[in-house]
């Protein structure tokens, strides 16, 4: 039995839907490797698989409500890590009130963090209050200013960006002015998915870097007929500007893929990486499309042996050419943005990779990329388990709905996988349930015993695009990558020849999905770099 999402207040909305993911690219080169007889690696030293496994980066500090009680002359007031600070002018309020910065937390992909509540939650002000983020140097080797925009959240639960935002490089701070209290966020527009990750010795691992269309701002309707806007050579005409504090999100697709200038994938500040850190490839050629405008595929391939520095930062960095409103016409400006990822290198060990294609329901299209990992580590028996180390699910659905008379958009329409065990396959506000697992039998030596399953769950929002207007409504999305071959039920077997790594196909073929789930085994000895990275190309220019 499939598992259902109910979510209270959706009315009779059922929605079944995934998104595009990328597809692992299958290392036809894995073949010609040395497997050793697919004997496990030979560390043995046990590997934790909690969320928490390969983590490097320092822990957060724990940060506690603060409070303090301004009356009319005003008053400053401070978070516990004194990132944030709130400065309310004289005037402001009109008696003497306790204000409160509390932590938050909130399962959001763009955001930066911490997440504050700031409260009386509503209040309004005579006079605007100064609120002020103060980054640190650790800080902005994730990302830079001008990719940071201010965000609030509203009483139905969305967020909207703010304008009229002041950056000061010199003392890295952000500010805004605000007139109600309530939960406060910096958010990231360009940003790398996955932006932390595992990937062992000789593997790779599919980023993608999105810019514009994030759940700060919903995609356009997918309409190829369609031009919002117009453009000439590489200057943005006809482009009213947004009101947000950030110029990607709300442009066209077609003009936005002319506003890009210089870009640059590096890996420790290296442009396409080196062979010792590991090499960034890209997965096009020349000029940008205009459904790439918002998003660039890229591949991380891991270096022969463990880098120096480890974990490796990948980078994405890219200009902008914003149009600026003067008097009655407009100027233009550059803005740089960069966007992270926290890659760790693991030892090499036995492990699965993998890919599905699975149509569900009528026809949605649900695709997957994953990594799968001894969990424990050290299992010497010949029944293995495997739980998610990475990977991205995602959705394609249909374009049109009520009869082709409107289009549909979701956002987000795609969900990283995170290591760890599957979570109970319920969805709770912004939480993401279940993942998936794998068990392989190989007691006989000749025909391996295969059962797993993969599922994941989360929220979305649904935006009809019609001719009398939009309607958005939150509603979650059901994924099933590897739906119908749980743990429980009858396994697939596999002919396995010696010498050679399992290529297995897995046959989904039931009345609510059907597809194929692709799994290689890789064993203890990876090919050299210099095999695995193919027909490598980096892109540094946008055109």
């Amino acid at each position: 039995m499939r598992t259902r999402i109910v979510l209270s207040g959706l009315g009779c909305l059922v929605l079944l839907l995934a998104v595009s993911g990328c597809k692992k690219k299958n290392d036809e080169s894995s073949a010609a490797s040395d497997f050793g007889g697919f004997k496990a690696s030979g560390n043995t030293q046990p590997r934790r698989t909690s969320s928490a496994q390969g983590q490097t980066q320092p822990a957060a500090p724990v940060l506690t409500p603060t409070s303090s009680t301004i009356g009319r002359n005003g008053g400053t007031l401070s978070s516990s890590d004194g990132k944030l600070r709130l400065s309310i002018p004289p005037g402001a309020l009109v008696a003497d009130t306790e204000v409160r910065i509390r932590p938050a937390i909130d399962d959001s992909e763009e955001s930066f963090g911490p997440m504050y509540d700031l409260s009386p939650e509503g209040s309004m002000f005579a006079e605007p209050v100064t609120i002020t983020w103060n980054l640190t140097s650790e800080d902005l080797a994730r990302t830079n200013l001008d990719n940071l925009v201010v965000r609030s959240k509203g009483s139905d639960g969305r967020w909207t960006v703010q304008s009229d935002v002041e950056r000061n490089e010199a003392d890295r701070t952000i500010r805004v002015s605000a007139r109600h209290f309530s939960r406060w966020d910096l958010a990231m527009t360009l940003r790398i998915q996955p932006s932390v990750a595992k990937v062992f010795v000789g593997d790779s691992i599919e980023l993608d870097a999105f810019i514009g269309t994030t759940r700060l701002s919903p995609p356009a309707p997918d309409n190829d007929n369609e031009t919002p806007g117009t453009a000439k050579g590489n200057d943005v005409v006809n482009h009213t500007k947004p009101n947000s504090d950030d110029d990607s999100l709300d442009v066209p697709g077609d003009i936005r893929a002319r506003m890009y200038r210089d870009v640059s994938w590096q890996v420790n500040g290296r442009k396409c990486g080196t062979l010792d850190t590991g090499l960034v490839g890209t997965h096009m050629v020349g000029l940008y499309e205009i459904d790439q405008a918002a998003h660039q595929p890229a591949e991380y391939i891991t270096p022969d042996d463990l880098p120096s520095p480890n974990p490796v930062t990948v980078s994405f960095e890219i200009r902008l050419r914003v149009s600026v409103p003067k008097g009655k016409s407009f100027t233009y400006a550059e803005k740089k943005m960069i966007a992270t990822a926290l890659i760790t290198v693991l030892p090499r060990e036995d492990h699965w990779v993998g890919f599905s294609n699975i149509t569900q329901g009528a026809d949605e299209k649900v695709s997957s990329q994953f990594t799968f990992a001894q969990a424990p580590k050290d299992q010497k028996g010949p029944i293995r388990t495997y739980e998610v180390l990475n990977g991205t699910v995602g959705y394609k659905g249909p374009k049109t709905v009520s009869g082709g008379a409107c289009t549909l958009s979701i956002w987000p329409s795609s969900q990283v996988l995170k290591s760890g065990p599957p979570t109970p396959a319920v969805l709770v506000s912004d939480m993401v349930g279940s993942q998936g697992m794998l068990r392989v039998d190989m007691s006989n030596p000749d025909q391996w015993l295969i059962a797993g399953q993969g599922d994941s769950q989360w929220l979305a929002d649904y935006t009809t695009h019609c001719e009398n207007g939009d309607g958005t409504i939150q509603t979650g999305v059901h994924a099933g990558w590897w739906p119908l071959n749980p743990l429980n039920m009858a396994p697939t077997p596999v002919t396995v020849t010696a010498g050679k790594p399992p290529n297995i196909y897995v046959k989904i073929d039931g009345p609510m999905a059907r597809g194929t789930v692709h799994l290689t085994y890789v064993g203890y000895k990876p090919a050299p770099l210099t095999q695995r990275m193919g027909n490598f190309y980096c892109q540094t220019k946008a055109y």
